[in-house]
């Protein structure tokens, strides 16, 4: 969190974790496995800034409802 976004957190649960096994189209016996785990955490200090590679930073006191939805996605999108 810190090296992303500048800012220091503590970590108070996990709101969403899953497990993705890809397929590649090009040789479907070959597997990508992806774990994606989205937590929840307390702002303890820093500067939020979105660096180099994020196109924005936020910071939400409340999780929006549909806050794993926008993995979806991509992950289809490597599915290829």
């Amino acid at each position: 969190m810190r090296e992303e976004t500048g800012l220091r957190c503590r970590l108070t649960d996990i709101v969403h974790a899953r497990r993705t096994e890809i397929a590649l189209e090009t040789n479907p016996d070959e597997r990508i496995y992806m774990l994606t785990v989205l937590f929840s955490g307390v702002c303890v200090g820093g500067d939020l800034r979105a660096e180099d590679e994020l196109l924005d930073a936020r910071w939400f006191n409340l999780p929006p409802e549909s806050v794993a939805d926008f993995l979806e996605p991509q992950v289809e999108r490597w599915r290829g």
